[in-house]
């Protein structure tokens, strides 16, 4: 395995969208390469989960604008966020052996949130929502459709909605 230096700008992109995460009451539960696993209402009850996590990738496409431009000041290209939300059923707790124990949520799920992740490329948007945290959200979100997709690992075609500014 080769080892190589962390950019300095990927801990303060991961910083800003942590702080974005964790002011709209949501748990970070890892970086996975250059993304983010993050949870809203696993860690404990929060009826507001579902508009807590939209405001949180909200707060997070803010944060990524302004990062931007202190990156385009220094000379650095700039970075782009995806950001897939959904929610659902899951297992939750302690996970792991004597070496290394974490929280974790896992299930079906963190899976279709990863593929909604994804889909933020196909329909060149940065944020989407499944439909099951559509039902959920508080209709002042300004949402648009998006045509439905066939993702890795699900039967029927996942429809989402693009997040737009409030």
């Amino acid at each position: 395995m080769t080892t190589a230096f962390v950019p300095p700008m990927l801990n303060g992109y991961f910083q800003r969208m942590s702080d974005a995460i964790h002011e709209h009451r949501g748990h970070v539960a890892t970086f996975v390469g250059d993304g983010i696993l993050a949870y809203f209402g696993a860690l404990q009850p929060n009826p507001w989960q579902c508009d807590d996590a939209v405001r949180a990738a909200l707060a997070m496409r803010a944060a990524i604008r302004d990062y931007n431009g202190e990156l385009e000041a220094q000379g650095l290209p700039p970075l782009a966020v995806g950001i897939g939300i959904h929610r659902g059923p899951g297992l939750a707790g302690l996970m792991g052996c004597r070496e290394r124990m974490e929280y974790a949520f896992v299930g079906r799920t963190v899976n279709l949130a990863a593929r909604v992740q994804t889909l933020t490329r196909t329909h060149r948007v940065d944020i989407l929502v499944t439909e099951a945290l559509r039902e959920q959200l508080d209709p002042r979100f300004v949402l648009t459709p998006m045509p439905a997709e066939s993702v890795k690992g699900i039967a029927e075609p996942v429809v989402t909605y693009a997040v737009r500014e409030t």
